[in-house]
């Protein structure tokens, strides 16, 4: 009877221990090499910085520190993820810069 419940211990461990590798190297897996896609509305947030600069609402520097926050934020996404422009995407979630 011992023998048999040891082998159910066992089981059960080693079960809980399956399971919690298994979903740890698929979230890993997901956080780190699965391919991503983000659409950003990278066109129109140029648009207004400009249409700001010429009614003068911000200055040259704003406006080139504006211009130069939008790219950190595309060049600063992981390696994993694809960045399209907003107009390209039918339909999805569009990230604005703001």
């Amino acid at each position: 009877m011992r023998a048999r419940y040891l082998l159910l211990i066992n089981a059960v461990i080693s079960l809980v221990i399956s399971a919690t590798v298994s979903v740890g190297s698929i979230y890993y897996y997901n956080k780190n090499y699965a391919q991503k896609v983000i659409a950003v509305n990278f066109n129109s947030f140029v648009q207004e910085q400009s249409k700001e600069f010429m009614q003068g609402k911000i200055t040259k520097d704003e406006f080139t520190k504006n211009l130069q926050r939008g790219v950190n934020f595309v060049k600063n996404q992981p390696k994993n993820t694809m960045v399209l422009t907003g107009e390209s995407v039918l339909r999805g979630n569009i990230i604005d810069i703001k």
